[in-house]
């Protein structure tokens, strides 16, 4: 196990407040070395991967998509295993993706927003867009939503 230090950032230059944390050396010795705590580290690195094909943003939550094995165990993948249909906004050539692979790091803070803005869609398998901005706040109202729309339309 490696020893952990009480590091003291004394202002961080991205929030400007004063951080503690007891982390290992190598984590304290990057946050002493880039002068931020360690929630503006966390969010900083997510920003310099913007551009990452992986990287999804919806309604100013965060995800990334890991590669889908078949072979792989649901409880081990992200969501549960849970289908999930992405329309990406950015331009890029492939917009629409499927993954069972989908792994949050949670809502973005306001603070990095305008440095993380969406970039993708929860849509239906069709590519239809799910529901209006704001209205899903769970998996499982993505599961409802998609079947009470399916029974609507038969």
């Amino acid at each position: 196990m490696s020893e952990r230090y009480n590091t003291h950032i004394a202002q961080c230059r991205e929030c400007g407040e004063e951080h503690f944390g007891n982390w290992c050396e190598e984590v304290s010795a990057a946050l002493v070395e880039a002068q931020l705590c360690w929630s503006c580290f966390f969010w900083l690195r997510h920003v310099q991967q913007a551009g990452a094909p992986n990287q999804v943003r919806v309604e100013g939550q965060l995800y990334y998509i890991l590669p889908d094995n078949a072979t792989q165990v649901v409880s081990a993948k992200g969501s549960g295993g849970l289908t999930f249909h992405l329309k990406f906004l950015d331009g890029r050539a492939e917009s629409f993706v499927t993954t069972t692979n989908l792994w949050t790091c949670g809502p973005i803070p306001e603070a990095f927003r305008d440095r993380l803005p969406d970039n993708a869609v929860f849509t239906d398998h069709k590519g239809e867009r799910l529901v209006a901005r704001g209205a899903i706040r769970s998996w499982e109202e993505i599961e409802r939503y998609i079947e009470q729309r399916e029974r609507r339309r038969k």
